[in-house]
């Protein structure tokens, strides 16, 4: 194969290669974060995380159905210091800049 073809060619597969990494990254990362977010609210509340699960149907992107795009969203179950148990929806970082913030928005079942 000529040189001339093989470079581009590679400097093409590691630049994918970085940006895909890169996507990864800041996936796991927004993720950890909101879940710091949440333990550090929860801690705050006097309440213990007991279940959480992404609140949007794989596929849809994080909070299409209850909030923005940026934002991490679960479904909670949380227990509170006289052992009652109360679920809801958390939505978690800003609409513009997602978990860049601390925000917490806890909408809970009635």
């Amino acid at each position: 194969m000529n040189r001339n073809v093989v470079i581009p060619i590679l400097i093409i597969v590691v630049l994918f290669v970085l940006v895909g990494t890169f996507g990864w990254w800041m996936y796991k990362w927004q993720y950890s974060k909101a879940d710091s977010i949440l333990d550090e609210w929860a801690k705050k509340n006097n309440l213990t995380v007991i279940k959480k699960e992404q609140a949007n149907q794989s596929g849809t992107g994080p909070g299409v159905r209850y909030a923005g795009n940026t934002q991490v969203v679960y479904r909670i179950e949380v227990k509170d210091s006289e052992n009652r148990l109360r679920s809801g929806i958390a939505k978690i970082g800003s609409e513009s800049t997602g978990t860049l913030s601390d925000e917490i928005e806890v909408i809970w079942n009635e």
